[in-house]
């Protein structure tokens, strides 16, 4: 994972992206035979952060790789090509969710209840007046204010998908709002948006035909909505505990900086925070974690990285990562990769 020296100015740092997201973007990219790898180094990760599917990472590794992506991509409607190229599953539980509920205000609600579990850098609020719902959509860092391809690839894809699942594929919205300057060519803006598109907006918002809303979803499945939802507010609970906690990220960063030195033992960080080790224990587990599974992840995440780039054997990486043995070491590996060190190794110089 990047350090902190290459976090993007002016981002916050408790904001966070999903894994799930991210891979969605390089997925996009490669099927436009845009360079994977040239996005990954632009965003400090490198394939091997990929493998921990279930981990978040720092919003603004998300918004390098995609300023990184458009740029590479040299095309000028990037934002809306990524968004119309979304689909529910790239939204993990939140976007299996959408797919479940029993009509679209009911979607939108989940929208903006759970988004930050796909992507923290926006907040949005609805509206609904009499021919109308209005979705106002509030960006947290500078990045997204500047930047016209990551607003219309958020309406873009929001859009996409309450089209999808209401049956308005050919249908436009009310009117369209951004706060970026109009672009010269706006052609493919209207094919998507419609004609009522307006630039220099004090927001960002998109009004959606009220009739949309009156449509019953054929999916709709309470039993699963029930189920998806149970899990979606779990991992919402844990997300808000951790982000930004400062008990949290300070023991992240005591891991972190002693990872490859045999790892802190739970007594060393409590003793650094004047914690007995139960109630550091009793702490994290208040946020959803505990003290194995955040050594368990920052040693995976080392392992990857350094037997990935072939940087060392499996019996030196056993060795700084505090492992009994290479053994031990390598049944850790498999758990986490469902492959021996050296298949990895060789599929990833592959």
């Amino acid at each position: 994972m990047a350090n902190s020296h290459s976090r993007m100015p002016g981002a916050e740092e408790h904001l966070t992206c999903s894994m799930v997201f991210l891979k969605s973007l390089l997925s996009y990219c490669q099927d436009r035979q845009i360079n994977g790898n040239q996005v990954l180094t632009a965003a400090g990760l490198t394939p091997a952060d990929l493998e921990n599917t279930a981990q978040r990472i720092p919003a603004s590794h998300y918004i390098r790789a995609f300023m990184a992506a458009e740029r590479l991509s040299g095309d000028p409607a990037f934002g809306l090509h990524r968004g119309e190229a979304v689909k529910p599953g790239h939204y993990g539980a939140a976007g299996l969710l959408a797919t479940a509920t029993s009509d679209a205000r009911e979607l939108l609600t989940f929208y903006c209840r759970y988004q930050t579990l796909v992507y923290a850098v926006y907040g949005a609020d609805v509206e609904q007046t009499a021919t109308s719902i209005i979705i106002r959509v509030q960006p947290k860092v500078e990045a997204v204010k500047t930047s016209l391809a990551m607003q219309e690839a958020y309406l873009c894809s929001l859009l996409t998908l309450v089209r999808w699942l209401v049956g308005a594929q050919h249908e436009n919205p009310l009117a369209t709002c951004f706060i970026a300057t109009r672009p010269p060519d706006i052609a493919e803006r209207q094919r998507v948006f419609g004609h009522n598109i307006k630039w220099d907006q004090p927001e960002i918002s998109i009004s959606l035909p009220q009739a949309w809303f009156d449509r019953p979803m054929d999916q709709a499945n309470p039993d699963v909505r029930e189920m998806l939802q149970a899990h979606a507010d779990e991992e919402l609970k844990k997300l808000s505990a951790s982000d930004g906690d400062p008990l949290y990220l300070s023991v992240v960063n005591h891991i972190e900086a002693t990872i490859a030195f045999d790892g802190p033992t739970l007594q060393e960080v409590a003793n650094a925070h004047r914690l007995s080790s139960r109630a550091l224990q009793r702490k994290l587990s208040e946020l959803g974690t505990s003290f194995s599974e955040l050594v368990d992840q920052r040693r995976q995440a080392c392992a990857l990285r350094w037997i990935g780039k072939g940087q060392m054997s499996t019996t030196e990486a056993a060795y700084l990562l505090g492992f009994s043995s290479p053994q031990a070491f390598n049944r850790a590996f498999k758990r986490w990769t469902g492959r021996a060190p050296s298949e990895y190794r060789n599929q990833a110089s592959g």
